[in-house]
C-alpha cells in the first residue's frame, strides 16, 4: 500500500512519513535497505564513539536508537494489527540512549543488529493485508494506523541518515 492511503496521518510521526515518497511499503523499505547497506561500517568504525557535541548521541548511540525506535515501531504495529486498539504508552528516547552500553560494542554490530532488526520488520508486515494495514490504534494520545507505522520506521531513519550525513560524516 502507498503513503497516500494513510489515514489519519498522525501529527509528530508525520515529519518522518513525510520524508518518504509516496511509494508502496515494500519499495520504501528497499530504498531504505538500500541506504543502509551502503553505509560504510568499516570506514567509520573508528568514529562510532565520536559526538558532534557534548550533548549529543555518539553514532553507535544513533543506530541503536534507530534499532529501539523500530522495534518499538514494530511492536505497536504488531499491536494494532491484532486489533487491539491500545493505548500504548510512549517511550523516552533519552532514556533508552542513557542505557544502550553503546561504548563496550562495535559499530559493526550495532549496524548489523539494526539490520536484523529491519530483516524482521520487514517480515511482520509482509504478513499483513491490506485490512489490517488500515487498522488503528492510539500510541500515547496519537491515533495511528499499522500503515502508517510502517512509513514512519522507514522515514525515522531516512531522518537519523540525513542527520548522520550533516553531522558526523
Amino acid at each position: 500500500m502507498k503513503k497516500g492511503l494513510i489515514f489519519p496521518v498522525p501529527k509528530f510521526y508525520d515529519r518522518y512519513i513525510n520524508l518518504v515518497p509516496d511509494v508502496d511499503l515494500k519499495d520504501a523499505f528497499q530504498l531504505a535497505n538500500e541506504e543502509l547497506n551502503k553505509f560504510d561500517i568499516a570506514r567509520y568504525e573508528p568514529r562510532g564513539n565520536y559526538a558532534y557535541a557534548a550533548d549529543k548521541w555518539s553514532m553507535k548511540d544513533v543506530f541503536l536508537h534507530m534499532a529501539d525506535a523500530e522495534r518499538v515501531f514494530m511492536y505497536r504495529a504488531m499491536v494494532f494489527a491484532r486489533n487491539d486498539k491500545g493505548p500504548l504508552p510512549g517511550f523516552d528516547e533519552e532514556k533508552y540512549a542513557a542505557n544502550t552500553l553503546s561504548q563496550g560494542r562495535s559499530l559493526s554490530d550495532i549496524v548489523n543488529e539494526l539490520k536484523a532488526t529491519r530483516m524482521a520488520s520487514e517480515a511482520l508486515f509482509r504478513g499483513f493485508n491490506e485490512a489490517v494495514m488500515l487498522r488503528t490504534g492510539v500510541c500515547w494520545k496519537i491515533e495511528t494506523s499499522v500503515l502508517a507505522l510502517g512509513f514512519t520506521l522507514i522515514g525515522h531513519q531516512l531522518h537519523h541518515f540525513k542527520v548522520l550525513r550533516e553531522k558526523y560524516l
